[in-house]
């Protein structure tokens, strides 16, 4: 991996998977990253996961060394010790909050290049009076963005979601021409930042039927009648996807392709 700007990594929820995954990722080297989150908890889970890794506290991504073989944690919540794992935790909620709005804070200050984001527990965030649906909201409010979609990307094919974190009754209603409109404008102004070289826009829309046929790769036909199935659009192809709720919808699956990347794009 070829890095030279620091990015942040979210620690994600304290009582779920997202610690976990952040330590076996850096144990896999990840190029130079610094935690947003608790060292209480990354030091809890480290050695839960028998790994050897070094934790480390630092005041910010600027005191960073980026040694093999440690984590260093920006401290940006109060912990005091690590919450019971697989259950609801408002503490835990508030803390994966605090981590996501102390990294989004360092990028606005140039200290971090990019955000990763560990997942988090939306449960978990509401029982602590955060009532925000997602991790686009928070970047959209917090990042200063009027204009943002969330993008599903990975090396063959990205999917710009019109609707998120909603009903398929209500991502149908919310799901209108200038929802649309705005997605494909965002698709193509993120095609053009990520240094897409191909920004050929598929539109695809949405019915409801069970997800695996109305997720899968395909399009209405032009006489309105059944739907068509597509090849998989050919690489860096912004595809601008209809109502749809992560729920139940599983791109990766439907065209065969499994490591995405989440990304909010704004404009």
């Amino acid at each position: 991996m070829t890095q030279t700007a620091i990015l942040a990594v979210t620690m994600g929820d304290a009582s779920g998977i997202g610690p976990e995954i952040v330590a076996k990722t850096l144990a896999k080297g990840a190029g130079r990253t610094v935690v947003f989150g608790s060292y209480v908890v990354m030091e809890n889970i480290v050695h839960r996961l028998g790994l050897d890794l070094t934790v480390r506290r630092i005041a910010g991504p600027e005191d960073a060394r980026s040694e093999l073989g440690s984590i260093e944690i920006v401290e940006a919540t109060q912990i005091i010790a690590p919450p019971p794992l697989g259950v609801v935790s408002a503490i835990s909620g508030q803390a994966s909050f605090d981590a996501i709005v102390a990294a989004i804070a360092a990028a606005k200050a140039g200290k971090v290049s990019g955000i990763v984001t560990a997942p988090i527990n939306k449960e978990a965030m509401a029982s602590a009076g955060i009532r925000y649906p997602g991790h686009t909201e928070i970047l959209a409010d917090y990042g200063g963005a009027k204009r943002v979609a969330m993008m599903l990307a990975n090396d063959d094919i990205r999917t710009v979601l019109v609707t998120i974190h909603t009903s398929l009754r209500k991502a149908i209603d919310q799901a209108d021409f200038d929802a649309q409109m705005s997605a494909i404008r965002l698709a193509n102004e993120g095609g053009k930042a990520s240094g897409s070289r191909r920004r050929a826009l598929r539109s695809q829309g949405s019915t409801p039927m069970p997800a695996k046929v109305a997720c899968s790769a395909t399009r209405k036909s032009e006489s309105s009648g059944p739907r068509s199935r597509l090849r998989a659009p050919r690489a860096s192809t912004p595809v601008v996807l209809g109502p749809a709720t992560l729920s139940t919808c599983r791109p990766a699956r439907a065209a065969s392709m499994w490591s995405w990347l989440n990304i909010t794009t704004r404009g």
